[in-house]
């Protein structure tokens, strides 16, 4: 679930709920901790944990999801947008659809509207942290596509309901789909939370919070968060050729070099303040490469003769990491 892409809920998902729960009580205790994580979640997610604390903000369907799902916001624009008749060019059914493990599912929003779903009738999930939800059916199952009493085909969506379309295709897509896994979620997240606390939030802040911003700035990290220990200072010509190599750096490697020396590739909230990052040097020129010591913050850099040298030491550190080289 934690990429460095966009990642949202499964619909359909067969996982116990437990699981969700656990992760959102490891990102409480990751934000109670100060911690930065490397997830990208779309800010419907943050809407939806601050909903209770009323700090929503204030968009149409289609903004809402246009961060995690860019594809899709435009194309509802050029739907909504469309000056014709949608029902004789678009031809949308009114359907939520999704796929999951193999099997296309089109969900009938106007028959589901105020049922639960799936529709079925299975024994308690025993697994579940609320066990009074049912057990999910198999996807072969009609029951997900819509009610059993319900024998028609899902309606076409016209001019006159698009919008009503729009809006019940964005609740389904971040909320009904998944209910069940963003509830229990939402659990594991107040775990460590005062919601009280979170009132304070809305979604942008409080992803800037659990995320950091991925956007590194050398001259920023060189200027307001480096710190050195003697012998080495700002004007010391071993510091002055790291410099010169790290300004060359393109995105990935400037989150490599973060991440090698204090265990994350994110620039917190606190902004560069916040970040521990301290030059140290270990020993004279030697074909050793630089370590790390990211419980404190700590680049252990040699006194390499040249710039070149310096250049080839580092990258082998910093692209060879996991695992190796940091203490």
């Amino acid at each position: 679930m934690f990429t460095t892409g966009m990642t949202w809920f499964q619909p359909a998902s067969f996982e116990p709920l437990w699981k969700f729960e656990m992760i959102g009580v490891l990102i409480s205790l990751a934000i109670y901790n100060g911690i930065t994580l490397p997830v990208t979640f779309p800010l419907a997610l943050y809407d939806y944990l601050l909903s209770e604390e009323h700090n929503s903000e204030d968009k149409s369907a289609v903004d809402y999801i246009a961060d995690g799902w860019p594809t899709l916001a435009r194309s509802f624009r050029e739907f909504l947008a469309y000056s014709g008749d949608v029902a004789n060019v678009f031809v949308r059914d009114y359907t939520f659809s999704f796929s999951a493990f193999g099997q296309n599912i089109d969900v009938d929003m106007h028959a589901f509207r105020n049922r639960m779903w799936p529709d079925c009738n299975s024994e308690p999930d025993s697994r579940s942290p609320s066990p009074n939800l049912p057990l999910a059916p198999s996807l072969y199952d009609a029951s997900w596509r819509r009610p059993k009493d319900v024998q028609t085909d899902p309606l076409t969506v016209t001019n006159e309901d698009r919008d009503q379309y729009v809006d019940d295709y964005v609740e389904w897509l971040t909320y009904r789909s998944v209910e069940r896994q963003l509830k229990a979620f939402t659990r594991g997240f107040h775990t460590c939370l005062n919601r009280t606390s979170l009132s304070f939030f809305t979604p942008s802040t409080l992803r800037s919070l659990v995320e950091g911003s991925p956007h590194i700035s050398i001259s920023l990290l060189r200027t307001q968060a480096v710190r050195y220990e003697l012998p080495y200072h700002a004007a010391h010509p071993t510091i002055q050729d790291f410099w010169a190599v790290v300004e060359d750096y393109d995105e990935e490697e400037k989150k490599r070099l973060l991440e090698f020396v204090t265990a994350n590739e994110r620039i917190p909230i606190t902004g560069y303040d916040g970040v521990k990052f301290e030059i140290v040097r270990i020993g004279s020129d030697t074909e050793s490469v630089p370590t790390s010591s990211t419980c404190f913050g700590k680049l252990w850099l040699p006194e390499y003769k040249s710039r070149e040298k310096m250049r080839k030491k580092l990258a082998i550190a910093i692209r060879n990491s996991e695992g190796f080289g940091i203490v």
